[in-house]
């Protein structure tokens, strides 16, 4: 054997072994890919089955301790709405008029003021960003937070959580409440408690922090399943209420605040260790 015959042989050996050692490592990376796909799928499953929660349209948990005493002293509230357009356009006729308007029939004199920080088309990572300035600024006593619809497609669990630890770090007195509005492909699973990954998503933050949760729709969605209604009385599009879809939103909301008062805690609302990664950007 010649010398060129060796060489020839020795590259096609260094190839033959070169090609079955990337064939082995790819499938050994396309097995590693398929268990973590594998494991991801089977940690989704446990998350949607861990917060269904059928027919429970409101998750007390803390309740409004602030917001009790506060009443309780005839005090000024200052009541916060950050959200996206579904909360912007909620003023007259919508949650952010009716809400301050319940609070200020709970006893004579209380002087309620609004704060409205919705702006259209956003979710939950630009409010973290915005919120010291359009809301944290005006010291709310309670502050609603909006965002389920517009966090519908992304990870937010990191943004919601940033809103909560800049709240309870600027008063921990303040009392914070998740609304969970429908969108027309939520509203038909709503009362099996088949919620959507942003609102599985909110439901963990708000269990790590004890905030207290409304989903809303509930009336709508019976209402539709009784055939009393079809989507076009709530909403002109996939999620923006109309005037009727507003007006079922308030009587949701006016049957869940009495029982977040009646949860017997007190405030100041301690603030636990981060759920994800530092927990604030």
């Amino acid at each position: 054997m010649n010398r060129r015959t060796r060489l020839i042989l020795s590259l096609a050996l260094a190839v033959l072994v070169g090609t079955a050692l990337c064939v082995g490592a790819f499938r050994r990376e396309k097995a590693r890919s398929k268990a973590a796909e594998a494991a991801a799928k089977v940690r989704v499953k446990m998350e949607k089955a861990a917060w269904r929660q059928p027919g429970q349209s409101v998750v007390a948990r803390t309740g409004l301790p602030n917001l009790r005493a506060k009443i309780a002293a005839r005090a000024p509230v200052t009541v916060a709405f950050l959200g996206g357009s579904i909360t912007k356009n909620a003023g007259a006729g919508g949650f952010v008029t009716e809400v301050a308007a319940w609070i200020a029939a709970q006893a004579d004199g209380i002087h309620v003021e609004t704060i409205n920080a919705g702006i259209g088309n956003t979710g939950s990572d630009l409010g973290a960003q915005r919120i010291d300035a359009d809301v944290l600024s005006h010291r709310p006593d309670v502050l609603f937070v909006e965002f389920a619809v517009n966090d519908s497609d992304r990870e937010c669990t990191v943004d919601m959580e940033q809103i909560v630890r800049k709240t309870r770090r600027a008063n921990p007195q303040t009392d914070i409440v998740f609304l969970y509005c429908v969108m027309d492909w939520t509203l038909p699973r709503l009362e099996a408690g088949r919620w959507p990954p942003s609102v599985i998503r909110h439901e963990k933050v708000a269990a790590h922090y004890g905030i207290p949760t409304v989903a809303l729709g509930y009336e709508a969605a019976r209402k539709i399943r009784l055939d009393e209604w079809t989507w076009k009385n709530f909403s002109n599009d996939a999620c923006h209420p109309t005037a009727d879809g507003y007006a079922s939103y308030n009587r949701d909301l006016a049957a869940a605040l009495p029982l977040l008062l009646a949860v017997k805690t007190s405030a100041p609302n301690p603030l636990p260790p981060p759920l994800v990664g530092n927990g604030e950007k």
